[in-house]
């Protein structure tokens, strides 16, 4: 893990939950971007998903982040947050390895941060975002690049 210092970015953001949740943020932002002149395909995304556990159900939400110009107005579908540049603790994990299973994946990264907080004693600031997640490309391999922000 190592801590990276992301700069002030606008983000257009969506939020869906569901088995169409994927899809139904893409096509938002997509819309939004076309809207506004930006191709999705040209645009800086992240994305988060969160998994929560209704009784013996798993529904997982799907957040999708898009960066976008300063001063962007938010339409009725997409919010448009500000956020500030800052420090992030960060690492990068194989995207098979993060989808493969994610409960198991989840857990691993959660022990590690929660390790990592807790020796160098210091907290995650999640007031503007939970996490950012960046697909990357590394030596032929797909990676996510995980961001977390911290106080």
């Amino acid at each position: 893990m190592n801590v990276k210092h992301l700069p002030a970015m606008t983000l257009a953001f969506v939020y869906a939950s569901g088995p169409e949740g994927k899809r139904e943020t893409i096509d938002k932002i997509s819309a939004f971007l076309t809207n506004i002149g930006l191709a999705i395909d040209s645009t800086k995304k992240y994305f988060f998903p969160i998994t929560i556990s209704k009784g013996s159900q798993m529904v997982v939400s799907y957040m999708l982040f898009a960066s976008v110009p300063s001063g962007t107005n938010p339409s009725k579908e997409v919010a448009v947050i500000d956020l500030p540049g800052g420090e992030y603790l960060t690492f990068t994990m194989a995207k098979t390895e993060f989808e493969s299973d994610q409960g198991a994946s989840h857990g691993k990264m959660q022990e590690a941060m929660n390790e990592w907080l807790k020796d160098n004693k210091r907290q995650l600031d999640m007031r503007k975002v939970i996490g950012l997640i960046e697909e990357d490309y590394v030596d032929g391999y797909d990676m996510y690049n995980i961001y977390f922000p911290l106080k």
